[in-house]
């Protein structure tokens, strides 16, 4: 984030505000008024266009009574980060890992400096339980056994959902990234996402501000929620079957389905290009 403020202040007539939370989106046939709270009280700032990247919970899809239509799983998703080298232990993992178990699935990530451990937790657990010392020390635990305990550096529970937004464009009001759709986070496929809707509409807009007509944004919608709706979205949400399958039989011929997979180079590469998201690009591309 330090990276981007430090190029966005490069670019004439930017302009990097923080402390500023969004109370309401005034769209009209000319331009945008976005209404915010500060400390010191609350400002009006108009544009020609607005670009809602505000995330899951953004103000500007709830003030534009956007539907944000999908569903929430029934667990809760449990987190805890620590500087333990888990590499030096368990030495044939990668920096993204995902765990299937019958009892408990995990998936054990490399971020800067720690390791992130995610485990799921029924629905109706105590949130403070499931984030004390104890509950994630044995949560850790379950993952390499040690003496000592843990050194924990960061600890969370949430909901998880998956919901894509109705539309997402709105007049000269624009929804990208975790604002217009959410997903589970097996497979890593939210934020490339909102990666490519970033992509996508920069160079719609570029087009625009070169002459081009504002029709280009109903594209932006028709290409971008098309792929979250087809590929995100039931891909993530299969990641999430298979990895939480416990039926012996039905992990089996999951198993089995990847490695016949695996083994046809046809097949490998046609699940490779899903998996990184690389079909869904030129599927939107494909979209008029």
């Amino acid at each position: 984030m330090r990276f981007l403020e430090e190029e966005l202040r490069k670019l004439p007539g930017s302009d990097v505000r923080f402390g500023h939370e969004v109370t309401s989106v005034q769209p009209d046939d000319e331009s945008v008024t976005v209404t915010a709270q500060t400390p010191s009280g609350p400002v009006s700032l108009s544009g020609r266009y607005v670009v809602a990247a505000d995330g899951a919970r953004s103000a500007v899809r709830r003030s534009l009574a956007v539907g944000f239509e999908g569903f929430t799983y029934p667990e809760l998703f449990l987190i805890a980060s620590t500087d333990f080298r888990f590499e030096d232990t368990l030495t044939d993992i990668a920096y993204v890992n995902y765990i299937a178990d019958p009892l408990e699935w995990l998936v054990l990530l490399r971020v800067p400096d720690l390791w992130r451990v995610l485990v799921p937790a029924p629905e109706n657990s105590d949130r403070e339980q499931l984030l004390s010392d104890d509950s994630l020390q044995q949560v850790l635990q379950r993952v390499v056994a040690r003496p000592e305990p843990y050194r924990i550096a960061h600890r969370s529970v949430y909901h998880v959902h998956q919901r894509v937004a109705k539309s997402f464009r709105h007049g000269r009001v624009l929804l990208a990234g975790d604002a217009a759709h959410i997903n589970n986070p097996l497979g890593g496929m939210g934020m490339n996402g909102g990666i490519q809707d970033a992509f996508n509409l920069s160079d719609k807009l570029a087009q625009i501000w070169a002459g081009a007509d504002d029709r280009l944004l109903d594209r932006y919608d028709r290409q971008r929620r098309t792929v979250a709706v087809e590929a995100v979205q039931q891909q993530t949400n299969r990641n999430h079957q298979i990895i939480s399958e416990r039926d012996p039989e039905t992990r089996k011929k999951s198993l089995d389905a990847m490695r016949r997979t695996a083994a046809d180079k046809r097949s490998a590469r046609e699940y490779m290009l899903k998996s990184s998201m690389i079909s869904s690009m030129r599927r939107a591309a494909e979209i008029e």
